[in-house]
């Protein structure tokens, strides 16, 4: 009897077609990586693994980077950059893919939008994978925080409440300020989002000062993070 319930409520309770499409998307995927596997130590369809990476990665700089919430594509990359270089004497894709996305992601005459989509990427390589070496993980968080104390430093002074007109306090949380500084607000939160993967071993103890200074400076960053950072 509780058998041919459970069975009369699953078909009142249609299997929701997102579902399907996740299903979909996971096959796909799960063969794309099956064909990487197989083909690239064979040469085939690229010769190498630098050349199968100039072909698609412009597919992610036009394509996967621009959609919004598109975010397990992005394991395809992440594998492609894991991968050793086959060419001689050239730098390892981790670098490359490290670069690209720093390089948008502190590019000012790029769009709001596409810059905080390259720093999320950009904070979920480092976090998630395995690749980048203890170096470039250092390397591309300082790039970032450098930017952070020269963003913060660049701002014009905080208004005074003494003076007449001026607004009471400056609010850092307020959708004003958060709107406006959005790319700043996401770039820092992909620092805490590598410091909380790798640990506070990632820096050293002076650089861990200047993330924290930055932290809770001026702009308050580390207030307006997402709650699963």
């Amino acid at each position: 009897v509780r058998a041919d319930e459970e069975g009369r409520r699953a078909k009142a309770s249609p299997r929701p077609a997102v579902h399907d499409r996740a299903d979909a998307l996971d096959a796909l995927m799960s063969l794309l990586f099956r064909h990487l596997e197989l083909h690239l130590p064979l040469g085939r369809p690229w010769p190498t693994v630098e050349a199968a990476w100039e072909e698609l990665y412009p597919t992610f700089e036009s394509t996967i980077l621009q959609t919004h919430k598109c975010k397990f594509t992005q394991f395809v990359f992440f594998y492609l950059a894991s991968l050793p270089p086959t060419t001689p004497n050239s730098q390892p894709l981790h670098r490359t893919f490290t670069s690209s996305l720093l390089t948008t992601a502190l590019d000012p005459s790029a769009s709001p939008n596409t810059r905080q989509y390259a720093a999320c990427y950009l904070g979920s390589f480092l976090a998630r994978s395995t690749a980048p070496d203890p170096s470039t993980v250092r390397e591309a968080t300082m790039a970032v925080v450098d930017y952070a104390e020269r963003y913060v430093s660049a701002l014009s002074p905080a208004p005074s409440s003494n003076r007449p007109g001026s607004p009471r306090s400056f609010r850092p949380s307020s959708p004003g300020t958060l709107r406006g500084h959005k790319a700043f607000y996401t770039l820092c939160q992909s620092v805490f989002y590598v410091l909380c993967f790798h640990g506070p071993d990632t820096l050293p103890r002076s650089d861990l000062v200047r993330v924290k200074n930055v932290a809770v400076g001026r702009l308050k960053p580390a207030k307006n993070v997402l709650s699963s950072v």
